[in-house]
């Protein structure tokens, strides 16, 4: 993999079919380099934040997701990549909606942590424990 790991990694995927099974997915999936530097997304998330791959690719994490300057205290993407293993949270957007977000790294073919990989899922049982909880404040 050369330095201009965003201009490799989708060629990579491509190569061995990844691409393909990523986008298959309805889930957003975002992948960065170490700079936190979206390099790609599927087309769940491009459809979500209604941006071409170009458009999301000049976007960091945090500016799109959250409306931030930085990155949350407690991105998962981070330490995965620090720590070369996967990493998961569970946050509740402002519209009360409940994510369990993981982070994987992804590596070279050296096996070099060369970026981040983060697919959240809404999270069935804080969104069960949100509802209950709600429900319970009614009465």
């Amino acid at each position: 993999m050369s330095d201009d790991f965003s201009k490799d990694l989708p060629m990579s995927f491509a190569a061995d079919g990844t691409i393909s099974v990523l986008n298959a997915f309805q889930e957003y999936i975002l992948c960065f380099d170490r700079e936190m530097n979206i390099v790609w997304a599927n087309s769940a998330s491009l459809d979500a934040f209604e941006m071409s791959l170009e458009k999301i690719k000049q976007q960091r994490c945090w500016t799109i997701w959250a409306e931030r300057e930085t990155p949350s205290e407690d991105c998962p993407v981070i330490p995965a990549m620090e720590t070369d293993s996967f990493h998961s949270i569970e946050k509740t957007s402002p519209n009360g909606r409940c994510w369990l977000v993981k982070a994987f790294p992804l590596r070279d073919e050296y096996g070099q942590v060369v970026g981040g990989l983060k697919p959240p899922w809404t999270s069935p049982k804080a969104n069960r424990l949100r509802t209950t909880s709600s429900w319970h404040s009614i009465f």
